[in-house]
This record gives structure tokens, C-alpha cells and sequence, in this order.
């Protein structure tokens, strides 16, 4: 949003900054006294209308669209076509799950083991 455009004074006056939406103006008013003085506020706006100033930062800084890969499109559509809103207004997103049970390999036979372990670890445990 900041531009190039800066104009500062010496001792302490406030600092004028270009924006892509005009100039603002910030910082300490040299003419108070004390940190507790109030500090007056000061707009400039130009006569153009908040539309004409959303186009005109969008004019700035195009978005360009961006490249997904075939895996993030389909997530993406996943989360689109799977998404439920609760009544507390939670949302709520169904885990994907794989539809071919053989891409699985041969992690039943690990998970068999890695039980049969665990089961006599238990039994140990309540002997003792």
C-alpha cells in the first residue's frame, strides 16, 4: 500500500507518506507540551468514492491466478463438496479416505505384529 513517497521536517513534525490511495499523515504535533496533551487527528481525502478507490488499488497490484497442482485441485474439491456447517455455526470437514484398499501393501501384516507386541507387553503387565 506505502509508495515511494515520503516528506519529513525536522523537530519532530509529523511525517507526510504516499499511499497508493493518497497521502496520510502521521506522527507527533510539535506544538503540544507534554506527552499527555490531546493529540488532534487529521484526514485528506480525495472526492472519490470507495469504489473508485478498491478499482484503483486493484489497477496497482494485479492478482494473477495461481497454478495448482492436480493433487491441491483435488483437495480443493474435496473441501468444497464435503463441507458441513453445524447449528453452533462450527464447520465441519469429512475426512477424505483412499477407495482402493490394495494401495494399502502390506501394512496388515506389520499392524498384526506390531498388536500380537503389544498384547504380550499387557499380559506381562498384569502378571506383574
Amino acid at each position: 500500500m506505502l509508495r515511494s513517497g515520503r516528506r519529513t521536517r525536522p523537530d519532530n513534525y509529523p511525517v507526510l507518506q504516499e499511499t497508493i490511495l493518497g497521502w496520510t499523515l502521521s506522527g507527533r504535533n510539535p506544538a503540544t507540551t507534554t506527552q499527555h496533551d490531546p493529540q488532534p487527528t487529521f484526514m485528506l481525502r480525495e472526492d472519490n468514492s470507495l469504489e473508485h478507490d478498491l478499482n484503483r488499488s486493484r489497477e496497482v497490484e494485479p492478482v494473477e491466478p495461481s497454478t495448482m497442482t492436480t493433487e491441491q485441485q483435488v483437495c480443493k474439491q474435496h473441501v468444497i463438496t464435503h463441507t458441513t456447517q453445524q447449528d453452533d455455526g462450527e464447520s465441519v470437514v469429512r475426512l477424505p479416505t483412499k477407495m482402493d484398499h490394495k494401495q494399502l501393501g502390506s501394512s496388515r501384516l506389520a499392524a498384526e505384529r506390531r498388536l500380537h507386541i503389544f498384547e504380550r507387553r499387557l499380559e506381562q503387565e498384569l502378571k506383574d
